[in-house]
């Protein structure tokens, strides 16, 4: 399971890419090959939003692969895919090529995402599934931090070909190391399969018939489907309208644009502050909440967990709303569309007049915006899909994960992309406590709807 983990790391350094791309055309406009690039404005906003797209048009038949093909063979395509969009990239002579490859990495991002939850919500034992699931955050959040830290000394374009090597030499990893899921095995009938990877795996044969026998009764159905078509009977369908329920009510709290806003407000608050420091350390932060998550997640359950975030959610969104409220002038934040969660959104960042006095109302605006994207913003587009993995047998796992996750993808793409719109019809305050409202409805959905699965078998 953990040669899997290093994907994350890949798909990380993927998704902040776009930050080192705007500061350096700033200084140098020039290609690999030497012609240059002058993006238009409507560029900005495609190179904002394309790997969204990839991502939103690939999550579907990412299920698909992943229950058609294998788990394993789903990773190696993904990864494959992935390398090849990093090429593009790296060779791009105008501006569509780049959008071009960060299109096909997007959809090479939703791939690995469904292959690898599904994989190891298959391999992990119950008592540390949560933990081996969140920890794939922790290496994504890695992934930021390095691409900007190889940003500040190296171009665009080199850092684009050391992400094309990187990915093309885990996906000739997994082609050589990885092994199939053996629940998948077992209910393709491959249990002969099934049973030496276990052995494999576990390093002994003791207790292998019980755990086979457990895995057919798990995914055993009495109208014999799987796939797509399970997924859409009755027992299925009441467990995915509550997940997708779950994913659109947090998927509508504004937790994808906040990164935006709290890199805004900490770079006025401390304006000597450089924008690759800033940038660094919002990353941090998202680093520090998704530790947090992996200490808590197996300890006190997934729903505890939402239950925490969403509660900090709510108290930093109405300390956001109320100092907007009373300061408008200090709230001046510029959002360009991003390319992917909470901890990805591009921004724009301006010097200001704006004080620094460390308990000034700004000085406590930067707190609430650091609150929700450390602990709230990659835990809550984290956990739903943790839950989507674990809902759910082998037979439809990967279609339900595929389908939560272009809930999430969707909604993070219409909700940056309608900041501006929103932010002039309610104002910025009342924009705030739209997303604090959205919160409080999340925890209350929460409660009523969402069954816990930590320590539960799965199949």
């Amino acid at each position: 399971m953990l040669v899997t983990i290093p994907s994350y790391f890949m798909i990380g350094m993927s998704v902040a890419w776009p930050n080192t791309l705007f500061s350096h055309l700033a200084v140098n406009n020039t290609t690999l090959l030497g012609t240059q690039i002058n993006p238009s404005n409507s560029q900005w906003d495609w190179m904002g939003s394309c790997s969204y797209g990839g991502m939103a048009v690939m999550m579907i038949p990412g299920g698909w692969i992943a229950g058609r093909l294998g788990r394993r063979r789903g990773i190696i395509i993904g990864a494959f895919f992935h390398a090849l969009g990093w090429l593009i990239v790296a060779l791009a002579v105008n501006f569509n090529m780049i959008i071009t490859g960060r299109v096909i990495i997007g959809g090479s991002i939703s791939v690995t995402v469904v292959c690898t939850r599904s994989y190891i919500a298959e391999l992990a034992s119950n008592n540390i599934r949560g933990i081996m699931t969140t920890s794939l955050d922790v290496m994504k959040g890695l992934g930021y931090i390095s691409v900007v830290a190889l940003g500040m000394g190296t171009t665009w374009y080199y850092i684009s070909f050391i992400c094309t090597a990187g990915t093309f030499i885990y996906a000739i990893v997994a082609l050589l190391v990885f092994p199939e899921s053996p629940t998948y095995l077992v209910i393709q009938g491959k249990k002969e399969e099934a049973r030496e990877i276990i052995v494999r795996l576990r390093g002994t044969r003791t207790g292998i018939e019980k755990e086979l026998k457990e895995l057919e009764l798990l995914n055993q159905r009495e109208d014999g489907r799987r796939g797509w078509r399970a997924l859409l009977s009755e027992d299925n369908l009441k467990s995915l309208f509550s997940l997708v329920g779950l994913c659109i009510i947090i998927g509508l709290s504004g937790i994808s644009v906040m990164t935006a806003v709290a890199t805004r407000v900490l770079k006025t608050t401390v304006p000597s502050l450089d924008a690759s420091i800033t940038t660094v350390i919002i990353m941090v932060a998202v680093l520090c909440g998704n530790l947090t998550l992996i200490i808590l997640v197996d300890r006190i359950g997934r729903r505890w967990c939402l239950r925490i975030f969403l509660a900090l959610m709510i108290v930093a969104y109405t300390v956001l709303g109320t100092l907007s409220y009373l300061e408008p002038s200090s709230f001046q934040v510029n959002v360009l569309p991003s390319v992917a969660n909470a901890s990805d959104v591009i921004y724009n960042t301006e010097e200001s007049n704006m004080g620094s006095e460390v308990l000034s109302p700004k000085s406590m605006t930067m707190v609430s915006c650091l609150i929700i994207v450390a602990f709230c913003s990659m835990p809550c587009m984290s956990l739903p899909m943790v839950l989507s993995g674990e809902y759910f047998p082998t037979t439809v796992r990967s279609q339900a994960l595929s389908t939560c996750g272009a809930v999430i993808t969707f909604l993070s793409f219409l909700v940056v992309q309608l900041y501006s719109t929103m932010e002039s019809t309610l104002t910025l305050s009342g924009l705030y406590w739209c997303y604090g409202v959205m919160s409080l409805v999340s925890l209350v959905y929460l409660s009523l709807f969402i069954r816990e699965t930590n320590k539960k078998s799965v199949g």
